[in-house]
């Protein structure tokens, strides 16, 4: 039996993440035809603010026992990091989180700023550029369409 590839190009472009420091193997892709993307960084958003809610109070009630277990802590900070890397993940429809955050918690403190902050703060106006540049090529494209059909 043969196998066929199409290699259709999706129009994705690549983005680094600190490719200073890791060179080509943290990369994450943005289709900038995806319009979708808004929405679901709107709830992703929205859902890893929630989580950091969360985790704060169970910290802080973890942080009132005396005499805790380190390790229930371990477990919490593990989960939530697997709470948001899923959140990232939708945003990008993939499993772009292993490349945003390689083996660091996505909560790991950036000069001061958890991790995952750091990280939206930098893409989201990427995924913006991105997708307002394909919109006005879309309409330019449509536009010229559009004359030869009149």
């Amino acid at each position: 039996m043969s196998t066929i590839n199409l290699g259709l190009s999706d129009g994705r472009i690549k983005v680094y993440v600190n490719k200073e420091l890791y060179g080509d193997d943290r990369v994450i892709y943005i289709n900038p035809g995806d319009i979708n993307i808004f929405e679901r960084a709107k709830i992703a958003e929205e859902k890893i603010k929630k989580i950091q809610i969360d985790a704060q109070e169970e910290i802080n009630a973890f942080n009132a026992q005396k005499n805790a277990d380190p390790t229930i802590m371990i477990s919490v900070i593990s989960r939530i990091d697997t709470e948001i890397r899923k959140a990232v993940d939708y945003i990008f429809d993939y499993n772009a989180s292993k490349a945003v955050f390689g083996e660091t918690n996505a909560l790991a403190d950036v000069n001061g700023k958890p991790y995952i902050e750091v990280f939206l703060s930098a893409i989201l106006p990427v995924i913006k550029e991105h997708i307002t540049s394909y919109g006005k090529s879309a309409k330019k494209r449509v536009d010229a369409v559009e004359a030869y059909i009149k």
